[in-house]
């Protein structure tokens, strides 16, 4: 082989080398690109998470409060249903009383 070839194939074998060395660098830097951006997208999702969760707590204690104050609402309107038809029988009522504690000739 000639002088000129092996020198071809020197060249030929740096410039092959250099190749390799930047696709080398090349890759390394898009894995670390990725790994930034796989990073930011966990965390963007993480804080999307919490923010949806803060959300549905906050919904469903604004229904529970809803609930409750129908639940209230609903009793009180028994409640006093009850004190009215209370009311109207508070004369028969005190009749039954009095006659359990006094005696038919109207002694105690």
């Amino acid at each position: 082989m000639s002088i000129e070839s092996v020198e071809r194939v020197k060249e030929a074998e740096l410039k092959a080398e250099e190749i390799k060395k930047n696709a080398e660098e090349k890759a390394k830097e898009i894995i670390s690109d990725a790994r930034k951006e796989a990073r930011q997208i966990i965390e963007k999702a993480g804080i999307d998470a919490d923010i949806k969760h803060k959300e549905i707590i906050e919904e469903a204690e604004k229904r529970a409060e809803v609930l409750y104050k129908e639940k209230i609402d609903n009793e009180r309107e028994k409640c006093l249903k009850i004190k009215a038809d209370g009311r109207e029988h508070i004369g028969q009522a005190i009749d039954v009383i009095v006659r359990k504690v006094v005696n038919p000739d109207g002694n105690c």
